[in-house]
């Protein structure tokens, strides 16, 4: 084991209902996602929203020619039942 400093700053929200088509996801090197910008996620399956980027432990300002990277934490809101399909676009298609 290591010491581990805390973080400074812990970002979060409290909210009266469990929220759904909330999800988290981490672009994975060579996934689809991997150095696209966020205007060419504009096709991801129903309308998803990235509403949160986390690089490096820093809040990444979200643009349309912000470029996703490898190890990118990613909040995406969109419909619950489309969490396979945004998980293949952030981590790429499952090994098989």
């Amino acid at each position: 084991m290591r010491p581990a400093e805390p973080e400074p700053w812990a970002l979060g929200v409290r909210l009266r209902d469990e929220p759904t088509g909330v999800h988290q996801l981490t672009v994975t090197a060579g996934s689809p996602a991997d150095g696209r910008t966020i205007a060419e996620l504009a096709g991801l399956p129903g309308g998803a929203w990235v509403s949160f980027i986390v690089r490096d432990g820093q809040l990444v300002p979200i643009k349309a020619g912000t470029r996703l990277k490898p190890g990118d934490d990613v909040l995406v809101q969109a419909a619950p039942d489309l969490h396979e399909r945004l998980t293949i676009a952030f981590d790429g298609p499952p090994a098989h």
